[in-house]
């Protein structure tokens, strides 16, 4: 071998050694990149590991929410029900002392009996804050009330004179219109 051919060698010994330096870098460049966005990865995951109990309490706390919220409409709509049936209870009650009234005399133990027990049940009403509609002298409302007998001349402006069957609200919703005449 000549020096020439020694000194190619040599170069190009130089040069594979510079490209493996340069690739080596570039190995090393990529394997730390890597590094990096695993150890981003890991502190995400930790981050959203310590947010889980977090989520969980707030789901739970939604979940209780939304069921109390439901349970309040249901008992309402129950509670309602209910009185509906109570104040079905009262007309028939109010019927029987009209008949019972009209045949016997005002004394009658069955009369006080049944009228103690219409009282009773008035009192429920009133303890419940249930609102009777339909008063003697109260301006006639369309909305609260309902004519006993259709008539064209009924407006906003009349005064009730009966009360044939009362109206009832609760929790500013009218359960049923009372029956009046004008």
């Amino acid at each position: 071998m000549t020096f020439t051919e020694d000194k190619k060698i040599k170069q190009e010994k130089e040069i594979n050694q510079k490209e493996n330096k340069v690739d080596k870098k570039k190995k090393i460049k990529k394997i730390l990149q890597t590094i990096y966005k695993l150890k981003d990865k890991i502190l995400k995951n930790k981050k959203q590991i310590k947010e889980l109990p977090l989520i969980f309490l707030a789901k739970e706390d939604n979940i209780k929410k939304k069921t109390s919220e439901e349970c309040k409409i249901i008992k309402k709509k129950k509670r309602h029900d209910f009185f509906k049936k109570i104040f079905l209870i009262i007309d028939d009650l109010e019927k029987i002392i009209v008949l019972i009234s009209n045949i016997n005399n005002k004394d009658d133990p069955k009369l006080r009996g049944i009228s103690l027990i219409k009282k009773s049940l008035l009192d429920l009403i009133k303890k419940n804050n249930i609102r009777i509609e339909g008063k003697i002298d109260e301006i006639y409302n369309h909305e609260k009330h309902k004519l006993n007998i259709n008539k064209e001349n009924a407006h906003k402006y009349l005064k009730i004179k009966k009360v044939l069957k009362n109206g009832y609200s609760i929790d500013k919703k009218l359960l049923r219109k009372a029956l009046v005449d004008v």
